[in-house]
């Protein structure tokens, strides 16, 4: 496999559940397990190959199966986690060494404020989950840090672009922990911001300001811009549309954000 220009790879998902059609079956510790199934090649490990490309493969956690915070969603696995930060964070990072990947990306789309999601239990509060997110940052950056051997781990998030605006929580504890954090992975892709309509006329120009600007002041480079290539619907951009859409970034504001990054959910 040859992948020239690609620099990370994302192996999604760790997850705490087991799928089901109608509702996915949660893991009430929220225990990720102790590794994630991959492909072997014919050379043995398939994150060595990669590594050996020069490219960093980064573990993510969470995901939609885990519970989304749009209209109709069933999951729920989310709220299990809420107060057990340390042991899923170590499990984590047991992964991580166990299998070798440089770093975690959270994948959150649950809900945070407002009191929850229509399916939250009573697990669930606006604070708990809040604590949840901040609590991992800064305990999987401590964990990750302390690794012996040493080695520059990378932690991210990967959030809804809907739920980066300065009033969130999500954007202010973020924004707090910014100094923990590699880059976040904002999600263009889920109906919020519609890039059919380009950087500007969609309205992303104004979420990536806030992020480049706020939450990581004057560091465009730590906003790696996410497109959706297949699963998204009317949200999905081709390969010449990304292009076109970064290069309008590139160029905007007399080329304030000339350097980022972008990956592509497959």
């Amino acid at each position: 496999m040859h992948l020239p220009g690609y620099t990370h790879i994302v192996v999604a998902f760790a997850v705490s559940y087991t799928y089901n059609a109608a509702k996915n079956n949660c893991n009430a510790q929220c225990d990720p397990g102790t590794s994630v199934p991959l492909c072997t090649t014919q050379t043995g490990n398939q994150i060595d190959d990669w590594q050996a490309m020069g490219i960093k493969v980064i573990l993510s956690f969470g995901g939609a199966g885990m519970g989304g915070s749009w209209n109709g969603d069933p999951n729920n696995c989310w709220d299990n986690c809420f107060g057990k930060e340390d042991t899923v964070s170590d499990a984590l990072v047991d992964i991580v060494q166990s299998q070798g990947f440089d770093g975690v990306d959270i994948d959150y789309e649950y809900c945070y404020d407002s009191g929850g999601c229509a399916q939250s239990t009573s697990l669930y509060s606006d604070t708990a989950a809040q604590y949840f997110l901040e609590e991992m940052t800064i305990q999987l950056r401590q964990k990750m840090d302390a690794i012996v051997p040493a080695k520059d781990y990378e932690l991210t998030h990967a959030p809804m672009d809907s739920d980066m605006v300065p009033s969130s929580p999500y954007f202010q504890l973020l924004k707090r922990q910014n100094d923990k954090l590699n880059y976040i992975m904002p999600q263009f892709y889920n109906g919020y911001n519609n890039l059919n309509n380009g950087f500007v006329g969609s309205g992303a120009h104004v979420v990536y300001n806030d992020i480049a600007n706020i939450m990581f002041p004057q560091q465009p480079e730590k906003v790696v811009f996410g497109f959706c290539i297949g699963a998204c619907g009317v949200f999905n951009q081709n390969g010449n549309q990304a292009v076109s859409v970064m290069q309008e970034i590139k160029t905007h504001s007399g080329g304030e954000y000339a350097c980022n990054g972008t990956y592509l959910l497959i």
